[in-house]
């Protein structure tokens, strides 16, 4: 099981799934692993969100392990296209094709040794020197037997997804059996099987953030009428912003934090904390 968690920027789209492998099934004679993805997607606006369920087929893959790649085949289109291919080297080039903003480029940086669950896997550090405007990252990785951090089927833009994204995703989770082999390390990993969309409202925070990747202000959106303070925190812990609420509607500046991910937490009048993560463009 792999769960990502996927952001769009332009509209404000958040989707939470995660692949499955539910069966094999044989194409054109050669046996491939069937892939179901499962979970919900949300979409924010000033007025509030709408949340739909996912249950897709993905299409098919297969590993082959001699050769060191990963081939997949679509649900409509039987022919293998290479999805990944671990025999890369340093300044090899990666290519994700873009109707829309143009192809993105990425070039191989670095080649090191990742200890996963007592196992070696090699890792590949591409850095994006041409990339979407507005995406955070210099950086992602691909991780033999494994795949990209950048939600797994990001260099086939997931384009047979209905929330298909080419760059805006992130793995959270690897796990074979059960047993979690991949967490995300800084601060978004999640192994919690997403299997119905009432699991979206079992956990559900009690508050959300608009707009969410946010470049100068948000605001916080809550059903909770005594909200007092809010603290934001690095990954690491640092407490860079503190704001006392003069309103529910107030709108927070956050321009001079750098781009990256931060914890937000709220505290109410009665010192109740609530907790959810943002994402500074």
């Amino acid at each position: 099981m792999a769960r990502i968690c996927r952001y769009d920027f332009k509209d404000y789209t958040y989707a939470e799934y995660q692949y499955l492998i539910t069966g094999d099934t044989v194409v054109n004679g050669i046996t491939y692993h069937h892939l179901t993805q499962k979970g919900y997607s949300r979409i924010v606006t000033p007025s509030g969100s709408q949340v739909t369920p996912i249950d897709f087929c993905m299409g098919y893959f297969r590993n082959d392990s001699l050769e060191k790649k990963v081939w997949h085949t679509g649900n409509f289109n039987l022919s293998e296209r290479l999805l990944y291919d671990f025999n890369l080297q340093l300044g090899d080039s990666l290519i994700i094709e873009d109707d829309f903003y143009g192809d993105y480029i990425g070039i191989i940086s670095n080649i090191d040794t990742l200890l996963l669950a007592d196992d070696s896997h090699k890792r590949f550090t591409v850095f994006w020197e041409r990339r979407p405007h507005d995406y955070p990252y210099e950086y992602s990785y691909i991780i033999e037997g494994i795949g990209s951090t950048m939600g797994l089927f990001s260099f086939l833009y997931e384009k047979e997804s209905p929330i298909y994204s080419p760059f805006y995703a992130m793995l959270r989770c690897f796990t074979v059996n059960e047993d979690p082999i991949y967490i995300e390390p800084t601060g978004w990993g999640d192994c919690t099987p997403l299997n119905t969309i009432e699991d979206y409202y079992q956990n559900k925070t009690m508050i959300t953030v608009y707009p969410n990747p946010v470049s100068h202000e948000f605001q916080i959106q809550s059903d909770l009428s005594n909200l007092d303070e809010v603290f934001i925190y690095t990954i690491q812990g640092q407490c860079v912003s503190h704001i006392k609420l003069q309103c529910k509607s107030q709108k927070i500046n956050i321009t001079t934090l750098q781009a990256g991910v931060y914890l937000l937490k709220v505290k109410d009048t009665q010192g109740n904390i609530y907790t959810t993560k943002i994402i500074k463009m």
